[in-house]
């Protein structure tokens, strides 16, 4: 891995940190007891978009606290130059590491957080845009590598937080292409009891 690797894998650890630093904790500890015999998983979920990791506040917090944190600032700006950087990738492709699609799924997983990120915090099209076509050419591939967890677990992430994070700039056509393609994965890896000899579909 080349510096400019190195300094992308760096930046995405530290947006990571700062993501689940960002929460505030006591949204957390303020949060009503879930009751154990809900049997509809979905009560309680909030209505508006985006809900995982972080919601609308918390963007805003992360964006004011950069007006006044210096450190903040700094690791925001190296974030969307990051997410900048990553707009000249090609488009990922189907490219198994012996039997594991782990390294794609991850290199998904960063790519999409940032871009989504970055759009987050600038506003700018084109972070979004560049996140919608790697969401859909993802959402294309013929499997997630559903005999590896892992892998498809990274990969479904990386599109739930595309869709999540990006729901209000995607088209409703991008969205239901992304959902569908997380619903037939999961809905599969639930019917196989998530096992992991579980074998793969029929293409």
């Amino acid at each position: 891995m080349g510096s400019g690797g190195r300094e992308y894998a760096r930046v995405w650890k530290l947006m990571m940190a700062l993501v689940w630093l960002s929460v505030p904790l006591t949204a957390a500890l303020n949060s009503p007891a879930v009751e154990t015999n809900v049997t509809d998983i979905l009560t309680g979920l909030r209505t508006e978009h985006p809900r995982l990791l972080l919601t609308r506040a918390d963007f805003s917090s992360v964006r004011a606290a950069s007006a006044t944190n210096s450190e903040t600032a700094a690791l925001l700006a190296r974030a969307e130059a990051a997410a900048r950087v990553a707009l000249a990738k090609p488009p990922l492709t189907y490219a198994k590491q012996g039997k594991r699609l782990l390294a794609v799924s991850r290199e998904a997983l960063r790519r999409i957080a940032l871009w989504s990120f970055a759009h987050r915090l600038t506003g700018e099209k084109v972070f979004a845009e560049r996140a919608e076509q790697e969401l859909l050419n993802l959402a294309a591939f013929k499997d997630w590598n559903p005999s590896h967890f892992l892998d498809t677990a990274e990969m479904t992430a990386a599109l739930a937080i595309g869709y999540d994070w990006l729901f209000d700039a995607l088209p409703a056509s991008s969205r239901a292409t992304v959902r569908q393609a997380i619903v037939v994965v999961i809905g599969y890896l639930a019917a196989r009891g998530c096992s992991r000899n579980s074998k793969r579909p029929p293409e």
